[in-house]
């Protein structure tokens, strides 16, 4: 995993379109694409593997 993917939660940012989550973000993987969410979401996102929309509880 690089870098960036592995630590981007420690200053609050995810990656916006994993790969594999396209059925859930409506995008393809978008390695580039990072959001600000903050320290406290970006960190649960992380340890649980959910994306933002699984996380904010949004149907897509």
């Amino acid at each position: 995993m690089p870098w960036l993917a592995a630590n981007a939660y420690r200053y609050g940012l995810i990656l916006r379109y994993p790969d594999g989550g396209s059925a859930v973000t409506g995008n393809g993987y978008e390695p580039w694409h990072y959001r600000y969410v903050g320290a406290d979401a970006a960190t649960a996102m992380f340890a649980s593997g959910q994306t933002l929309e699984e996380y904010a509880g949004v149907d897509h």
